[in-house]
Protein backbone atom coordinates (compact mmCIF):
# COMPACT_ATOMS: atom_id res chain seq x y z
CA UNK A 1 0.00 0.00 0.00
CA UNK A 2 1.49 3.32 -1.08
CA UNK A 3 1.66 6.43 1.11
CA UNK A 4 -0.74 8.28 -1.19
CA UNK A 5 -3.28 5.46 -0.89
CA UNK A 6 -2.94 5.47 2.89
CA UNK A 7 -3.48 9.24 3.06
CA UNK A 8 -6.49 9.01 0.76
CA UNK A 9 -8.10 6.26 2.82
CA UNK A 10 -7.40 8.06 6.10
CA UNK A 11 -8.94 11.26 4.70
CA UNK A 12 -12.06 9.32 3.76
CA UNK A 13 -12.21 7.92 7.27
CA UNK A 14 -11.69 11.39 8.75
CA UNK A 15 -14.74 12.64 6.87
CA UNK A 16 -16.84 9.81 8.32
CA UNK A 17 -15.52 10.46 11.81
CA UNK A 18 -16.40 14.16 11.51
CA UNK A 19 -19.87 13.20 10.31
CA UNK A 20 -20.43 11.06 13.42
CA UNK A 21 -19.06 13.82 15.67
CA UNK A 22 -21.06 16.76 14.35
CA UNK A 23 -24.31 14.86 13.79
CA UNK A 24 -24.13 13.43 17.30
CA UNK A 25 -23.71 16.91 18.79
CA UNK A 26 -26.44 18.29 16.55
CA UNK A 27 -29.00 15.82 17.85
CA UNK A 28 -27.78 14.99 21.37
CA UNK A 29 -27.43 18.56 22.73
CA UNK A 30 -31.10 19.57 22.23
CA UNK A 31 -32.29 16.03 22.98
CA UNK A 32 -30.41 16.14 26.28
CA UNK A 33 -32.27 19.34 27.25
CA UNK A 34 -35.61 17.68 26.48
CA UNK A 35 -34.63 14.65 28.59
CA UNK A 36 -33.58 17.01 31.41
CA UNK A 37 -36.96 18.71 31.46
CA UNK A 38 -38.68 15.30 31.57
CA UNK A 39 -36.35 14.17 34.35
CA UNK A 40 -37.19 17.31 36.41
CA UNK A 41 -40.92 17.02 35.75
CA UNK A 42 -43.19 17.26 38.80
CA UNK A 43 -45.06 14.26 37.45
CA UNK A 44 -43.48 11.40 39.38
CA UNK A 45 -44.33 8.80 36.68
CA UNK A 46 -42.65 10.77 33.89
CA UNK A 47 -39.73 11.66 36.11
CA UNK A 48 -39.29 8.05 37.27
CA UNK A 49 -39.39 6.55 33.77
CA UNK A 50 -36.92 9.15 32.49
CA UNK A 51 -34.59 8.51 35.43
CA UNK A 52 -34.70 4.74 34.70
CA UNK A 53 -33.93 5.24 31.01
CA UNK A 54 -31.02 7.54 31.81
CA UNK A 55 -29.63 4.98 34.24
CA UNK A 56 -29.82 2.25 31.57
CA UNK A 57 -28.16 4.39 28.89
CA UNK A 58 -25.36 5.52 31.23
CA UNK A 59 -24.92 2.10 32.82
CA UNK A 60 -24.53 -0.02 29.65
CA UNK A 61 -21.62 0.03 27.17
CA UNK A 62 -21.93 2.19 24.08
CA UNK A 63 -20.83 -0.80 22.02
CA UNK A 64 -23.85 -2.79 23.21
CA UNK A 65 -26.16 0.10 22.39
CA UNK A 66 -24.69 0.34 18.88
CA UNK A 67 -25.38 -3.34 18.27
CA UNK A 68 -28.89 -3.04 19.71
CA UNK A 69 -29.82 -0.08 17.50
CA UNK A 70 -28.29 -1.65 14.38
CA UNK A 71 -29.55 -5.22 14.69
CA UNK A 72 -32.38 -4.95 17.24
CA UNK A 73 -35.07 -4.06 14.66
CA UNK A 74 -34.14 -7.16 12.67
CA UNK A 75 -34.33 -9.57 15.60
CA UNK A 76 -37.41 -7.98 17.15
CA UNK A 77 -39.50 -7.02 14.15
CA UNK A 78 -37.82 -8.72 11.16
CA UNK A 79 -36.85 -5.37 9.63
CA UNK A 80 -33.92 -5.20 7.25
CA UNK A 81 -30.61 -3.99 8.66
CA UNK A 82 -29.79 -0.48 7.43
CA UNK A 83 -27.37 -0.55 4.50
CA UNK A 84 -26.03 2.89 5.43
CA UNK A 85 -24.37 2.20 8.79
CA UNK A 86 -24.09 5.94 9.54
CA UNK A 87 -27.79 6.10 10.44
CA UNK A 88 -27.79 3.56 13.32
CA UNK A 89 -24.39 4.85 14.48
CA UNK A 90 -25.64 8.45 14.80
CA UNK A 91 -28.90 7.30 16.46
CA UNK A 92 -27.03 5.23 19.07
CA UNK A 93 -24.48 7.97 19.74
CA UNK A 94 -27.13 10.69 19.97
CA UNK A 95 -29.27 8.72 22.46
CA UNK A 96 -26.25 7.74 24.58
CA UNK A 97 -24.78 11.22 24.77
CA UNK A 98 -28.21 12.81 25.30
CA UNK A 99 -28.39 10.84 28.56
CA UNK A 100 -25.02 12.19 29.71
CA UNK A 101 -25.83 15.74 28.61
CA UNK A 102 -29.18 15.52 30.40
CA UNK A 103 -27.48 14.83 33.73
CA UNK A 104 -25.00 17.63 33.12
CA UNK A 105 -27.84 20.01 32.31
CA UNK A 106 -29.77 18.88 35.41
CA UNK A 107 -26.77 19.38 37.65
CA UNK A 108 -26.22 22.87 36.24
CA UNK A 109 -29.86 23.85 36.62
CA UNK A 110 -30.14 22.54 40.16
CA UNK A 111 -26.97 24.43 41.12
CA UNK A 112 -28.74 27.77 40.58
CA UNK A 113 -30.03 29.19 43.93
CA UNK A 114 -33.80 29.12 44.40
CA UNK A 115 -33.69 32.86 45.27
CA UNK A 116 -33.03 33.72 41.64
CA UNK A 117 -36.28 32.08 40.62
CA UNK A 118 -38.12 34.02 43.35
CA UNK A 119 -36.50 37.32 42.32
CA UNK A 120 -37.46 36.78 38.71
CA UNK A 121 -41.01 36.03 39.79
CA UNK A 122 -41.15 39.24 41.77
CA UNK A 123 -39.91 41.15 38.73
CA UNK A 124 -42.79 39.72 36.68
CA UNK A 125 -40.80 37.22 34.52
CA UNK A 126 -42.64 34.20 33.19
CA UNK A 127 -41.17 30.71 33.76
CA UNK A 128 -39.91 30.56 30.15
CA UNK A 129 -38.38 34.05 30.38
CA UNK A 130 -36.79 33.18 33.67
CA UNK A 131 -35.22 30.05 32.26
CA UNK A 132 -34.01 31.55 28.98
CA UNK A 133 -32.75 34.92 30.23
CA UNK A 134 -31.63 34.24 33.77
CA UNK A 135 -31.08 30.56 34.46
CA UNK A 136 -29.78 29.23 31.12
CA UNK A 137 -26.86 31.72 30.71
CA UNK A 138 -25.60 30.80 34.13
CA UNK A 139 -26.11 27.09 33.50
CA UNK A 140 -24.12 27.24 30.26
CA UNK A 141 -21.23 28.94 32.05
CA UNK A 142 -21.21 26.37 34.85
CA UNK A 143 -21.59 23.22 32.68
CA UNK A 144 -19.12 24.21 29.95
CA UNK A 145 -16.17 22.29 31.47
CA UNK A 146 -18.29 19.12 31.77
CA UNK A 147 -19.67 19.54 28.25
CA UNK A 148 -16.13 19.99 26.93
CA UNK A 149 -15.05 16.76 28.60
CA UNK A 150 -17.94 14.88 26.98
CA UNK A 151 -17.12 16.36 23.58
CA UNK A 152 -13.54 15.11 23.91
CA UNK A 153 -14.87 11.70 24.94
CA UNK A 154 -17.14 11.72 21.88
CA UNK A 155 -14.12 12.11 19.59
CA UNK A 156 -12.60 9.01 21.15
CA UNK A 157 -15.85 7.05 21.16
CA UNK A 158 -16.31 7.43 17.38
CA UNK A 159 -13.99 4.43 17.10
CA UNK A 160 -16.84 2.32 18.54
CA UNK A 161 -18.45 2.49 15.12
CA UNK A 162 -16.23 -0.42 14.09
CA UNK A 163 -18.60 -2.79 15.94
CA UNK A 164 -21.09 -2.43 13.11
CA UNK A 165 -18.38 -2.33 10.42
CA UNK A 166 -18.58 1.39 9.85
CA UNK A 167 -15.32 2.43 8.23
CA UNK A 168 -14.42 5.57 10.18
CA UNK A 169 -10.93 7.00 10.66
CA UNK A 170 -9.83 4.82 13.56
CA UNK A 171 -11.08 1.62 11.91
CA UNK A 172 -9.32 2.42 8.65
CA UNK A 173 -6.16 3.27 10.54
CA UNK A 174 -6.28 -0.09 12.31
CA UNK A 175 -6.86 -1.89 9.00
CA UNK A 176 -3.86 -0.16 7.46
CA UNK A 177 -1.77 -1.06 10.49
CA UNK A 178 -2.91 -4.68 10.36
CA UNK A 179 -2.10 -4.99 6.70
CA UNK A 180 1.32 -3.48 7.18
CA UNK A 181 2.33 -5.33 10.31
CA UNK A 182 0.49 -8.68 10.40
CA UNK A 183 3.18 -11.30 9.78
CA UNK A 184 2.97 -14.37 7.60
CA UNK A 185 3.36 -16.47 10.72
CA UNK A 186 0.23 -14.90 12.20
CA UNK A 187 -1.73 -15.55 9.02
CA UNK A 188 -0.50 -19.14 8.97
CA UNK A 189 -1.46 -19.66 12.60
CA UNK A 190 -4.92 -18.25 11.93
CA UNK A 191 -5.33 -20.59 8.96
CA UNK A 192 -4.23 -23.70 10.83
CA UNK A 193 -6.39 -22.88 13.84
CA UNK A 194 -9.59 -21.94 12.04
CA UNK A 195 -9.43 -24.49 9.24
CA UNK A 196 -7.95 -27.38 11.21
CA UNK A 197 -4.88 -27.96 9.06
CA UNK A 198 -1.41 -28.79 10.34
CA UNK A 199 0.45 -27.42 7.31
CA UNK A 200 0.97 -23.80 6.30
CA UNK A 201 -1.06 -22.50 3.36
CA UNK A 202 0.70 -22.26 0.00
CA UNK A 203 -0.68 -18.76 -0.57
CA UNK A 204 -2.45 -16.12 1.50
CA UNK A 205 -4.13 -13.12 -0.09
CA UNK A 206 -6.91 -10.66 0.64
CA UNK A 207 -9.49 -8.52 -1.12
CA UNK A 208 -10.74 -5.14 0.10
CA UNK A 209 -13.55 -3.55 -1.88
CA UNK A 210 -15.37 -0.27 -1.25
CA UNK A 211 -18.08 1.52 -3.15
CA UNK A 212 -21.49 0.31 -4.22
CA UNK A 213 -20.56 -3.08 -2.74
CA UNK A 214 -18.14 -3.12 0.19
CA UNK A 215 -16.59 -6.31 1.52
CA UNK A 216 -13.38 -7.86 2.78
CA UNK A 217 -12.09 -11.33 2.01
CA UNK A 218 -9.15 -13.30 3.42
CA UNK A 219 -8.36 -16.33 1.26
CA UNK A 220 -5.96 -19.26 1.56
CA UNK A 221 -4.69 -21.83 -0.93
CA UNK A 222 -3.90 -24.94 1.17
CA UNK A 223 -0.46 -26.47 1.06
CA UNK A 224 -1.92 -29.94 0.66
CA UNK A 225 -5.14 -31.51 -0.55
CA UNK A 226 -7.55 -32.73 2.14
CA UNK A 227 -8.10 -36.47 2.13
CA UNK A 228 -11.75 -36.11 1.10
CA UNK A 229 -11.29 -33.41 -1.57
CA UNK A 230 -12.54 -35.62 -4.41
CA UNK A 231 -15.19 -37.44 -2.41
CA UNK A 232 -18.90 -36.73 -2.48
CA UNK A 233 -18.77 -35.76 1.20
CA UNK A 234 -16.45 -32.80 0.62
CA UNK A 235 -18.21 -29.47 0.96
CA UNK A 236 -16.72 -26.36 -0.60
CA UNK A 237 -17.37 -22.77 0.43
CA UNK A 238 -16.13 -19.73 2.33
CA UNK A 239 -17.27 -18.51 5.73
CA UNK A 240 -19.72 -15.64 5.09
CA UNK A 241 -20.18 -12.77 7.56
CA UNK A 242 -22.35 -9.69 7.57
CA UNK A 243 -20.82 -6.92 9.67
CA UNK A 244 -18.84 -9.46 11.70
CA UNK A 245 -21.92 -11.62 12.29
CA UNK A 246 -21.66 -15.15 10.90
CA UNK A 247 -24.29 -15.98 8.30
CA UNK A 248 -22.96 -19.28 6.98
CA UNK A 249 -19.92 -21.42 7.75
CA UNK A 250 -19.51 -22.59 4.16
CA UNK A 251 -21.21 -20.53 1.51
CA UNK A 252 -20.94 -22.65 -1.65
CA UNK A 253 -22.10 -19.81 -3.89
CA UNK A 254 -18.86 -17.89 -3.29
CA UNK A 255 -16.64 -20.49 -5.00
CA UNK A 256 -16.84 -22.26 -8.38
CA UNK A 257 -16.33 -26.02 -8.37
CA UNK A 258 -12.87 -25.82 -9.94
CA UNK A 259 -11.68 -23.66 -7.03
CA UNK A 260 -13.33 -25.76 -4.34
CA UNK A 261 -10.02 -26.19 -2.51
CA UNK A 262 -9.79 -22.49 -1.53
CA UNK A 263 -10.56 -21.65 2.10
CA UNK A 264 -11.21 -18.32 3.75
CA UNK A 265 -13.70 -15.79 5.11
CA UNK A 266 -15.76 -13.02 3.51
CA UNK A 267 -17.32 -10.14 5.44
CA UNK A 268 -19.65 -7.60 3.85
CA UNK A 269 -21.54 -4.83 5.58
CA UNK A 270 -23.94 -4.66 2.64
CA UNK A 271 -25.42 -8.13 3.08
CA UNK A 272 -28.58 -8.54 5.14
CA UNK A 273 -28.58 -10.81 8.16
CA UNK A 274 -31.93 -12.33 7.21
CA UNK A 275 -30.58 -13.67 3.93
CA UNK A 276 -31.65 -17.27 3.34
CA UNK A 277 -30.27 -20.15 1.27
CA UNK A 278 -32.82 -19.49 -1.46
CA UNK A 279 -32.03 -15.78 -1.41
CA UNK A 280 -28.29 -16.47 -1.60
CA UNK A 281 -28.68 -18.34 -4.85
CA UNK A 282 -30.33 -15.35 -6.48
CA UNK A 283 -28.46 -12.56 -4.72
CA UNK A 284 -26.76 -10.18 -7.17
CA UNK A 285 -24.40 -8.87 -4.50
CA UNK A 286 -23.21 -12.36 -3.70
CA UNK A 287 -22.68 -13.14 -7.38
CA UNK A 288 -20.61 -9.96 -7.73
CA UNK A 289 -18.45 -10.97 -4.76
CA UNK A 290 -18.06 -14.52 -6.12
CA UNK A 291 -17.00 -13.20 -9.53
CA UNK A 292 -14.39 -10.94 -7.97
CA UNK A 293 -13.08 -13.78 -5.80
CA UNK A 294 -12.79 -16.09 -8.80
CA UNK A 295 -10.78 -13.48 -10.72
CA UNK A 296 -8.54 -12.90 -7.72
CA UNK A 297 -7.84 -16.62 -7.27
CA UNK A 298 -7.01 -16.97 -10.97
CA UNK A 299 -4.67 -13.98 -10.76
CA UNK A 300 -2.88 -15.34 -7.69
CA UNK A 301 -2.41 -18.75 -9.31
CA UNK A 302 -0.86 -17.12 -12.36
CA UNK A 303 1.50 -15.16 -10.11
CA UNK A 304 2.50 -18.38 -8.37
CA UNK A 305 3.00 -20.10 -11.74
CA UNK A 306 5.24 -17.32 -13.05
CA UNK A 307 7.15 -16.39 -9.89
CA UNK A 308 7.38 -19.58 -7.84
CA UNK A 309 7.34 -22.49 -10.26
CA UNK A 310 8.40 -25.14 -7.76
CA UNK A 311 5.59 -24.18 -5.38
CA UNK A 312 3.10 -24.07 -8.26
CA UNK A 313 4.06 -27.57 -9.39
CA UNK A 314 3.32 -28.80 -5.86
CA UNK A 315 0.00 -26.98 -5.99
CA UNK A 316 -0.88 -28.53 -9.35
CA UNK A 317 -0.02 -31.98 -8.10
CA UNK A 318 -2.55 -31.48 -5.31
CA UNK A 319 -5.31 -29.57 -7.09
CA UNK A 320 -4.64 -29.74 -10.85
CA UNK A 321 -7.26 -32.43 -11.37
CA UNK A 322 -9.94 -29.99 -10.20
CA UNK A 323 -8.88 -27.38 -12.77
CA UNK A 324 -9.12 -29.95 -15.56
CA UNK A 325 -12.50 -31.11 -14.31
CA UNK A 326 -13.60 -27.48 -14.48
CA UNK A 327 -12.89 -27.43 -18.21
CA UNK A 328 -14.48 -30.84 -18.74
CA UNK A 329 -17.63 -30.12 -16.73
CA UNK A 330 -18.13 -26.82 -18.57
CA UNK A 331 -17.81 -28.58 -21.95
CA UNK A 332 -14.76 -26.45 -22.71
CA UNK A 333 -16.42 -23.11 -21.89
CA UNK A 334 -13.84 -22.34 -19.18
CA UNK A 335 -10.75 -23.21 -21.21
CA UNK A 336 -9.86 -19.54 -21.80
CA UNK A 337 -9.76 -19.04 -18.04
CA UNK A 338 -8.18 -22.29 -16.88
CA UNK A 339 -6.19 -23.79 -19.75
CA UNK A 340 -3.07 -21.70 -19.19
CA UNK A 341 -3.02 -22.86 -15.55
CA UNK A 342 -2.56 -26.52 -16.55
CA UNK A 343 0.76 -28.35 -16.46
CA UNK A 344 1.78 -31.43 -18.44
CA UNK A 345 4.98 -33.42 -18.70
CA UNK A 346 6.94 -32.69 -21.86
CA UNK A 347 8.61 -35.75 -23.44
CA UNK A 348 11.12 -33.51 -25.23
CA UNK A 349 11.91 -31.02 -22.44
CA UNK A 350 11.54 -33.66 -19.71
CA UNK A 351 9.75 -31.34 -17.30
CA UNK A 352 6.32 -29.95 -16.56
CA UNK A 353 5.28 -27.22 -18.98
CA UNK A 354 2.24 -25.07 -19.67
CA UNK A 355 0.55 -25.18 -23.05
CA UNK A 356 2.06 -21.78 -23.87
CA UNK A 357 5.55 -23.04 -23.00
CA UNK A 358 4.93 -26.09 -25.20
CA UNK A 359 4.04 -23.87 -28.15
CA UNK A 360 6.94 -21.50 -27.55
CA UNK A 361 9.36 -24.40 -28.06
CA UNK A 362 7.43 -25.86 -31.03
CA UNK A 363 8.75 -25.66 -34.62
CA UNK A 364 7.28 -22.96 -36.82
CA UNK A 365 5.52 -25.51 -39.04
CA UNK A 366 3.75 -27.32 -36.20
CA UNK A 367 -0.04 -27.22 -36.57
CA UNK A 368 -1.24 -29.22 -33.57
CA UNK A 369 -0.50 -29.98 -29.92
CA UNK A 370 0.35 -33.67 -29.59
CA UNK A 371 -0.27 -35.68 -26.45
CA UNK A 372 -0.31 -39.26 -25.25
CA UNK A 373 -2.42 -40.53 -22.35
CA UNK A 374 -1.57 -43.45 -20.12
CA UNK A 375 -0.73 -44.68 -16.65
CA UNK A 376 2.86 -43.45 -16.30
CA UNK A 377 5.34 -41.10 -17.93
CA UNK A 378 7.93 -43.86 -18.19
CA UNK A 379 5.66 -46.18 -20.20
CA UNK A 380 4.34 -43.41 -22.42
CA UNK A 381 7.86 -42.27 -23.29
CA UNK A 382 8.63 -45.77 -24.63
CA UNK A 383 5.56 -46.00 -26.87
CA UNK A 384 6.46 -46.37 -30.56
CA UNK A 385 4.02 -43.68 -31.64
CA UNK A 386 5.49 -41.18 -29.17
CA UNK A 387 8.98 -41.92 -30.44
CA UNK A 388 7.76 -41.41 -34.01
CA UNK A 389 6.34 -37.97 -33.25
CA UNK A 390 9.51 -37.00 -31.38
CA UNK A 391 11.51 -38.19 -34.36
CA UNK A 392 9.59 -35.72 -36.54
CA UNK A 393 10.86 -32.91 -34.29
CA UNK A 394 7.58 -32.37 -32.42
CA UNK A 395 7.11 -32.53 -28.66
CA UNK A 396 4.55 -34.80 -27.00
CA UNK A 397 2.74 -34.08 -23.74
CA UNK A 398 2.64 -37.19 -21.57
CA UNK A 399 -0.64 -37.19 -19.65
CA UNK A 400 -1.09 -39.53 -16.69
CA UNK A 401 -4.21 -38.22 -14.89
CA UNK A 402 -7.52 -39.93 -15.57
CA UNK A 403 -9.16 -36.62 -16.51
CA UNK A 404 -6.46 -35.46 -18.97
CA UNK A 405 -7.98 -37.10 -22.00
CA UNK A 406 -11.49 -35.84 -21.21
CA UNK A 407 -10.16 -32.34 -20.62
CA UNK A 408 -8.44 -32.24 -24.00
CA UNK A 409 -11.51 -33.65 -25.71
CA UNK A 410 -13.57 -30.81 -24.24
CA UNK A 411 -11.02 -28.15 -25.20
CA UNK A 412 -10.57 -29.38 -28.79
CA UNK A 413 -8.24 -26.46 -29.57
CA UNK A 414 -5.91 -24.09 -27.76
CA UNK A 415 -4.84 -20.61 -28.70
CA UNK A 416 -6.52 -17.36 -29.65
CA UNK A 417 -8.21 -17.43 -33.08
CA UNK A 418 -7.09 -14.99 -35.71
CA UNK A 419 -9.12 -11.80 -35.82
CA UNK A 420 -10.46 -10.35 -39.06
CA UNK A 421 -7.66 -8.73 -41.00
CA UNK A 422 -4.91 -10.09 -38.75
CA UNK A 423 -2.21 -12.65 -39.42
CA UNK A 424 -2.47 -14.34 -36.05
CA UNK A 425 -2.24 -18.15 -36.23
CA UNK A 426 -5.31 -20.29 -35.97
CA UNK A 427 -5.85 -22.22 -32.74
CA UNK A 428 -3.86 -25.42 -32.38
CA UNK A 429 -5.80 -28.64 -32.51
CA UNK A 430 -5.22 -31.06 -29.63
CA UNK A 431 -4.35 -34.48 -31.05
CA UNK A 432 -3.85 -37.79 -29.31
CA UNK A 433 -0.92 -39.53 -31.00
CA UNK A 434 -2.82 -42.82 -30.68
CA UNK A 435 -5.98 -41.55 -32.34
CA UNK A 436 -6.85 -40.55 -35.89
CA UNK A 437 -4.56 -39.23 -38.57
CA UNK A 438 -1.74 -37.08 -37.20
CA UNK A 439 -0.97 -35.74 -40.67
CA UNK A 440 2.75 -36.10 -40.08
CA UNK A 441 3.59 -38.18 -43.14
CA UNK A 442 4.87 -36.56 -46.31
CA UNK A 443 2.93 -36.81 -49.56
CA UNK A 444 5.38 -39.44 -50.78
CA UNK A 445 4.92 -41.52 -47.62
CA UNK A 446 1.14 -41.25 -47.87
CA UNK A 447 1.22 -42.35 -51.50
CA UNK A 448 3.48 -45.28 -50.66
CA UNK A 449 1.13 -46.36 -47.83
CA UNK A 450 -1.88 -46.23 -50.16
CA UNK A 451 -0.12 -48.34 -52.76
CA UNK A 452 1.00 -50.88 -50.18
CA UNK A 453 -2.54 -51.11 -48.80
CA UNK A 454 -3.95 -51.64 -52.29
CA UNK A 455 -1.36 -54.28 -53.16
CA UNK A 456 -2.04 -56.25 -49.95
CA UNK A 457 -5.82 -56.00 -49.66
CA UNK A 458 -6.16 -59.75 -49.40
CA UNK A 459 -3.64 -59.92 -46.55
CA UNK A 460 -5.37 -57.19 -44.60
CA UNK A 461 -8.75 -58.79 -45.19
CA UNK A 462 -7.43 -62.11 -43.85
CA UNK A 463 -5.98 -60.40 -40.77
CA UNK A 464 -9.30 -58.60 -40.19
CA UNK A 465 -11.16 -61.93 -40.41
CA UNK A 466 -8.70 -63.48 -37.97
CA UNK A 467 -9.21 -60.72 -35.43
CA UNK A 468 -12.96 -60.47 -35.93
CA UNK A 469 -14.75 -57.68 -34.06
CA UNK A 470 -11.64 -56.84 -32.00
CA UNK A 471 -10.63 -54.32 -34.66
CA UNK A 472 -12.52 -52.14 -37.07
CA UNK A 473 -9.89 -52.60 -39.77
CA UNK A 474 -6.26 -53.41 -40.50
CA UNK A 475 -4.23 -50.85 -42.44
CA UNK A 476 -0.72 -49.75 -43.30
CA UNK A 477 0.73 -47.29 -40.80
CA UNK A 478 2.42 -44.09 -41.88
CA UNK A 479 3.40 -43.16 -38.29
CA UNK A 480 5.58 -46.16 -37.26
CA UNK A 481 9.34 -46.45 -37.72
CA UNK A 482 10.72 -49.31 -35.58
CA UNK A 483 7.68 -51.10 -34.12
CA UNK A 484 5.97 -53.76 -36.25
CA UNK A 485 2.41 -52.67 -35.36
CA UNK A 486 0.32 -50.47 -33.11
CA UNK A 487 -3.28 -50.00 -32.00
CA UNK A 488 -5.03 -46.70 -32.70
CA UNK A 489 -8.58 -45.43 -32.20
CA UNK A 490 -10.58 -44.13 -35.13
CA UNK A 491 -13.56 -42.69 -33.25
CA UNK A 492 -14.04 -40.10 -30.49
CA UNK A 493 -13.36 -42.68 -27.76
CA UNK A 494 -9.62 -43.17 -27.35
CA UNK A 495 -7.88 -46.24 -25.97
CA UNK A 496 -7.10 -44.44 -22.70
CA UNK A 497 -10.71 -43.32 -22.32
CA UNK A 498 -11.82 -46.91 -22.84
CA UNK A 499 -9.42 -48.07 -20.13
CA UNK A 500 -10.67 -45.45 -17.66
CA UNK A 501 -14.32 -46.22 -18.45
CA UNK A 502 -13.69 -49.90 -17.83
CA UNK A 503 -12.50 -49.11 -14.29
CA UNK A 504 -15.82 -47.51 -13.37
CA UNK A 505 -18.25 -49.45 -11.17
CA UNK A 506 -20.61 -50.02 -14.10
CA UNK A 507 -17.80 -50.90 -16.47
CA UNK A 508 -18.36 -47.84 -18.58
CA UNK A 509 -21.66 -49.29 -19.83
CA UNK A 510 -19.82 -51.17 -22.57
CA UNK A 511 -18.16 -48.10 -24.13
CA UNK A 512 -15.48 -49.28 -26.53
CA UNK A 513 -13.09 -47.55 -28.87
CA UNK A 514 -13.04 -48.25 -32.61
CA UNK A 515 -9.69 -50.01 -32.75
CA UNK A 516 -7.47 -50.05 -35.80
CA UNK A 517 -4.45 -52.34 -36.15
CA UNK A 518 -1.79 -50.39 -38.01
CA UNK A 519 1.04 -52.47 -39.52
CA UNK A 520 4.51 -51.17 -40.34
CA UNK A 521 5.01 -52.18 -43.97
CA UNK A 522 8.75 -51.48 -43.70
CA UNK A 523 9.26 -53.93 -40.85
CA UNK A 524 10.62 -57.44 -41.38
CA UNK A 525 7.51 -58.89 -39.73
CA UNK A 526 5.39 -57.54 -42.60
CA UNK A 527 7.48 -59.51 -45.08
CA UNK A 528 6.81 -62.67 -43.06
CA UNK A 529 3.08 -61.93 -43.08
CA UNK A 530 3.07 -61.34 -46.80
CA UNK A 531 5.05 -64.53 -47.45
CA UNK A 532 2.56 -66.57 -45.42
CA UNK A 533 -0.35 -65.03 -47.33
CA UNK A 534 1.28 -65.73 -50.69
CA UNK A 535 1.96 -69.32 -49.61
CA UNK A 536 -1.71 -69.77 -48.71
CA UNK A 537 -0.93 -70.53 -45.05
CA UNK A 538 -4.09 -69.09 -43.44
CA UNK A 539 -3.24 -70.55 -40.01
CA UNK A 540 0.09 -68.76 -39.91
CA UNK A 541 -1.51 -65.49 -41.04
CA UNK A 542 -4.07 -65.81 -38.24
CA UNK A 543 -1.37 -66.67 -35.69
CA UNK A 544 0.79 -63.69 -36.66
CA UNK A 545 -2.20 -61.32 -36.74
CA UNK A 546 -3.23 -62.33 -33.21
CA UNK A 547 0.34 -62.01 -31.94
CA UNK A 548 0.74 -58.50 -33.42
CA UNK A 549 -2.61 -57.40 -32.04
CA UNK A 550 -1.93 -58.66 -28.51
CA UNK A 551 1.58 -57.18 -28.51
CA UNK A 552 0.14 -53.83 -29.53
CA UNK A 553 -2.39 -54.05 -26.68
CA UNK A 554 0.38 -54.73 -24.16
CA UNK A 555 2.37 -51.74 -25.42
CA UNK A 556 -0.70 -49.54 -24.93
CA UNK A 557 -1.16 -50.87 -21.42
CA UNK A 558 -4.44 -52.58 -22.29
CA UNK A 559 -5.35 -56.09 -21.16
CA UNK A 560 -5.39 -58.90 -23.68
CA UNK A 561 -8.57 -60.93 -23.91
CA UNK A 562 -6.98 -64.38 -23.55
CA UNK A 563 -3.53 -64.41 -21.91
CA UNK A 564 -3.34 -68.20 -22.04
CA UNK A 565 -3.95 -68.28 -25.77
CA UNK A 566 -1.34 -65.56 -26.25
CA UNK A 567 1.22 -67.54 -24.24
CA UNK A 568 0.45 -70.69 -26.24
CA UNK A 569 0.86 -68.78 -29.50
CA UNK A 570 4.28 -67.47 -28.42
CA UNK A 571 5.30 -71.00 -27.36
CA UNK A 572 4.14 -72.43 -30.70
CA UNK A 573 6.16 -69.81 -32.54
CA UNK A 574 9.27 -70.66 -30.53
CA UNK A 575 8.95 -74.46 -30.86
Amino acid sequence: MTLATMILKMSEGLGKTCAIFFLTLLFSLPLGMIVTLLRMSKNKVISGITRFIISILRGTPLMLQLLAVTYGPYYLFGMAVAKNKLIPVVIAFAINYAAYFAEIYRGGIESIPVGQYEAANVLGYTKVQTFLHIILPQVVKRIMPSITNEVVTLVKDTSMAFTVSYQEMFTIGKQIFDRLFVTDEEYNEFYKTDFHDFTDPARTFSIHAEGALSYDALLFIPGRAPYDLYSKDFKKGLALYSSNVLIMEKCEELLPDHFNFVRGVVDSQDLQLNISRETLQHNSQLRAIAKKIEKKITSELKKMRDNDREEYEKFFENFGRGLEFGIYNSYGMLKDQLADLLLFYSAKQEKLVTLDEYLEAAPADQKAIYYAAGESVERLAKMPIVKTVLGKGYDVLLCTKDVDEFCFQSMMTYGAPAADGEDAPEPFELKNVASGDLDLASEEEKKEAEETTKDNEALFAAMKDALGDSVMKVAVSSRLTDAPACITAAGPVSLEMERIMAQMPDGGEGIKSERVLEVNAKHAVFDVLRAAQEAGDADKVKLYAELLYNQALLVEGLPIEDPVAYANAVTKLMA
